[in-house]
């Protein structure tokens, strides 16, 4: 599952089409973290009032791969 999504994005030119297309479908298909888990993520990576950070963090990504997801955001600007 980890080296699927990067082959066939990487290496598509030395694969076969049909493997390219089925690794690129895991890429697509991943699911996300469930919402505990995303959670304690966040507040291990940012600390305990992360949301601070944010004026938006969407918890549903918008692209997710076996081992990373992204998530749309928008950065609050904090002053000083």
């Amino acid at each position: 599952m980890k080296l699927g999504p990067l082959m066939s994005m990487e290496a598509r030119e030395l694969l076969p089409r049909e493997i390219t297309e089925l690794l690129a479908g895991l890429r697509n298909n991943a699911h996300g973290m469930i919402d505990d888990q995303l959670e304690s993520v966040r507040a291990e990576s940012w600390g305990k009032r992360w949301q601070d950070r944010f004026t938006c963090l969407s918890k549903k990504p918008f692209a997710a791969a076996s081992i990373e997801q992204v998530h749309e955001t928008i950065w609050t600007v904090l002053p000083g």
